[in-house]
């Protein structure tokens, strides 16, 4: 059964949304006619299809709010994605990120909460605030190195991850942009970073160990606070002296290691290689042990006698 409306199509059996060619905005008001029975109809569907012609130059804010399609088909003619757009799509398992938009805007993917992986593409700039909040099932995502923004809470809550690396051209760390990411275990933050700010790995709960890249100049307050498994924080020396062990502000027994600074940009530039085996000389057991889990080649102490 199909219902037709002048901006779009929806087909029951087909179990597919097409949006008709010529239309350059979708917005919240073409799917808001809640009076209507085929509308109704529609809200009541799930894991089906959008298919998003090339038209299509905007998708304006909460347009899908509440949708529950599984898939969404979206063209590169799409320059702008309003804020929130996704929010709330319960059955939206993966999506693609078009290479047009630059923009991942504010709350898009927000309460996504079976969202699995987003594939998104290198030309990306900012994630938004609060962009993959509560999205709990995201266990897989791969931050271009182009994003330079990662936004407050852009990932609070995402309890599936397990891992991630911030893009080098990231100079800050919004507030609380990884709080309660409770499963993740290992963090790469790399050269060029300058600030950290308050709460942003906050309820990490099983992060163990993390290095904090030379150029950080900048920490807020209780980064780390509830970390329970965390051990070790590597610090470089003039981060350690100016904030000391104060910054945690909770229980959490860490222990803060100042490390040697050229040795740490050494080891970090190797480790760009991604050569299996790749050999770092270490001037000592401490300095090579304040690399475990951090850096991905295997590192060769050097055993030779002072």
């Amino acid at each position: 059964m199909e219902f037709y409306y002048s901006d779009h199509t929806y087909d029951s059996t087909e179990k597919v949304l097409w949006i008709k060619d010529g239309v350059k905005t979708i917005s919240l008001d073409m799917f808001s006619r809640f009076h209507d029975p085929a509308y109704a109809t529609l809200y009541r569907e799930k894991n089906f299809k959008v298919i998003i012609p090339n038209s299509v130059e905007r998708l304006d804010y909460q347009c899908f709010l509440e949708m529950r399609a599984s898939e969404y088909q979206i063209p590169d003619s799409v320059k702008e994605i309003s804020f929130d757009v996704f929010e709330d799509n319960k059955f939206l398992k993966s999506i693609q990120w078009p290479s047009s938009v630059k923009v991942i805007s504010d709350g898009v993917f927000r309460a996504c909460t079976n969202l699995e992986e987003v594939v998104l593409p290198e030309g990306l700039e900012v994630i938004g605030d609060c962009a993959f909040q509560f999205c709990e099932m995201l266990s897989k995502i791969s931050i271009p190195t182009t994003v330079k923004k990662i936004g407050d809470n852009a990932f609070y809550s995402c309890s599936g991850l397990q891992s991630l690396s911030v893009p080098v051209n990231v100079e800050k760390i919004e507030r609380a942009a990884f709080v309660e990411c409770r499963n993740l275990e290992m963090v790469e933050l790399h050269e060029g970073l300058l600030e950290i700010d308050n709460l942003a790995f906050a309820w990490c709960e099983n992060l163990t160990t993390i290095t904090i890249p030379t150029t950080v100049e900048s920490l807020g307050t209780e980064v780390f606070k509830c970390c329970k498994k965390l051990k070790e924080i590597y610090i470089p020396k003039a981060l350690y002296d100016k904030y000391g062990k104060d910054y945690i502000k909770d229980d959490t027994p860490v222990e803060v290691i100042p490390y040697n600074e050229p040795m740490v940009k050494n080891a970090i530039t190797n480790s760009k290689t991604g050569k299996e085996n790749t050999e770092i000389v270490l001037n000592s057991k401490k300095e090579f042990k304040s690399f475990c889990g951090t850096i991905r080649t295997n590192l060769i102490a050097d055993k030779r006698k002072k």
